[in-house]
């Protein structure tokens, strides 16, 4: 699943752009299941987002949060907020005892200047 959005981000500023694109999408979909009964179509759902959010999610935490940028790691936690909230429950707590200690690993590395 790495090679699948692997080579959409190659650089370093198109994996960041693209996880601030999946948090905004992420942060709309949200704000629109918020917001049902002003809605154009009341049925839609999260489960209709969730197995992409998922593959979107494993991209990011598997491939993309390990990365010396610190622009990218960035980047990649701010999505992961939104996203794990369209995530089908059963796969965010069999994420947990992963995601948790990543993300906890991040203030281990060192600080680089933007």
């Amino acid at each position: 699943s790495c090679l699948a959005m692997g080579s959409m981000g190659r650089q370093d500023n198109t994996k960041a752009v693209f996880c601030y694109a999946l948090q905004y999408f992420s942060e709309s979909i949200l704000e629109y299941l918020a917001n049902l009964d002003k809605a154009p179509d009341p049925t839609v759902r999260r489960d209709t987002f969730s197995s992409e959010a998922f593959s979107a999610y494993e991209v990011l935490f598997n491939c993309w949060l390990p990365s010396r940028e610190a622009k990218v790691r960035l980047a990649v936690v701010e999505a992961l907020g939104p996203m794990s909230h369209l995530m089908p429950s059963e796969k965010l707590e069999e994420q947990l005892p992963r995601l948790i200690p990543g993300i906890l690993a991040l203030y281990r590395k060192p600080a680089e200047a933007y």
